[in-house]
């Protein structure tokens, strides 16, 4: 999801509202307000939820996964979570859910008069993912982040959460009313130093009311926000995005890795590769690649026949790269061949390429390999350019 500022902003917020398609708030004179930030900011055009009903979609969000969570309940979940890369990383976060008592409260629902803009509600723990996980309920301290909305601070969290009653989410209100929270609360954020210093703003659905979505997701089309000082106004990104997305673009912000192990690259539709990062780097290079620099003109051939190596590619005169079922392994054997054969290393090291580089050269074997078979044996070289 782009444009963003770099991580260090350091400030991301999410508001989440609930179970509307994109074409009842984009346009919609109810959604007079939340169509004006689309205008002056920027929106995601081909946002698409995850699933029905709410909490799998709360889940998604905040873990890279659903963990199992297919239906609305009350859950206690071991799996990592965003929050625990925050804590991992020693950044701040918050949850200001509104209408929450407070005390760690693990109830399914509770109703605390008026908290904040809008109008009173009730508070449920579905729409709070942070109450599910074991690792914030079982400490104190990190339950502590979950706190009312009328105690918010733009400044309090690196990330910051805001879940709105059922009323001022739209789940049980009116667009209207919706939009008239809206109108109340984001200028709380917009207006603060975190904001203006790089903070970006996400407004976004858990769900529309259809199943629309491809590549597994089945949640609805649904209106996305990107709030930033530097967005240029009525910025519109067409690409296909989901919570997903929203997660790994706020790690990205933050500094943080990405939650998920496993990678699914898709070519024109179709998946191609599903895999671990490590695993897709391996499958698309054609194995661990080491890259190595000699002091004088060397012919990259002596090392063709050291066990462990498949490939060789002879970059310059001095430099050439050596694919390796494990580099790890392959590389004494490798410095040794070099010496006998009178060479001298000045530099090795294991070639790691961008994830843009190993995305586009498995891409090219896929469609390559839909004209005309790899011959047997057949290895990808690896760019010249620099990972």
């Amino acid at each position: 999801m782009a444009p963003v500022p770099s991580a260090a902003g350091r400030h991301v917020w999410w508001i989440i509202l609930e179970n509307h398609e994109y074409g009842a708030i984009i346009g919609n004179d109810q959604a007079r307000y939340l169509s004006s930030l689309a205008d002056h900011y920027g929106l995601a055009t081909n946002y698409f939820a995850i699933s029905h009903p709410s909490e799998p979609n709360y889940v998604a969000l905040v873990a890279g996964s659903t963990l199992g969570v297919s239906s609305d309940g009350t859950y206690n979940l071991a799996g990592p979570s965003l929050f625990d890369q925050l804590r991992a990383a020693r950044l701040t976060w918050r949850v200001y859910a509104q209408d929450y008592p407070g005390g760690c409260f693990t109830g399914p629902e509770a109703r605390g008069g008026q908290d904040g803009p809008g109008v009173s509600g009730a508070y449920v723990r579905k729409h709070n993912p942070a109450i599910s996980f074991k690792s914030v309920t079982g400490s104190p301290a990190q339950c502590g982040n979950i706190q009312p909305l009328r105690d918010l601070d733009p400044a309090a969290g690196a990330f910051e959460m805001i879940v709105p009653n059922l009323i001022n989410d739209m789940h049980d209100g009116s667009v209207a009313q919706g939009d008239a929270f809206m109108r109340q609360l984001v200028p709380q954020i917009v207006a603060s130093p975190a904001f203006a210093s790089g903070g970006v703003l996400f407004v976004t659905f858990d769900e529309g009311g259809s199943n629309a979505g491809s590549l597994g997701d089945h949640g609805g089309r649904v209106a996305t926000l990107i709030i930033a000082s530097d967005v240029t106004p009525g910025y519109r990104d067409g690409s296909y995005l989901d919570h997903w997305s929203l997660l790994r673009t706020t790690e990205s912000l933050l500094g943080v890795a990405c939650l998920g192990d496993t990678v699914a690259l898709f070519s024109e539709g179709q998946l191609i590769a599903l895999a671990g990062p490590d695993a897709l780097r391996r499958e698309a290079m054609g194995g661990e690649i080491i890259e190595i620099d000699t002091a004088s003109m060397f012919d990259a051939e002596v090392v063709r026949e050291v066990p462990l190596v498949r490939e060789v590619h002879q970059r310059s005169t001095r430099s050439f790269f050596v694919t390796t079922d494990e580099a790890g392994a392959a590389l004494p054997p490798v410095l040794a061949a070099i010496e006998a054969a009178g060479g001298t290393v000045t530099s090795s090291r294991e070639y790691r390429p961008s994830f843009d580089e190993i995305f586009a050269t498995r891409i090219e074997r896929h469609r390559a390999s839909l004209a005309t078979p790899d011959p047997a044996g057949a290895e990808p070289v690896p760019s010249t350019a620099a990972a």
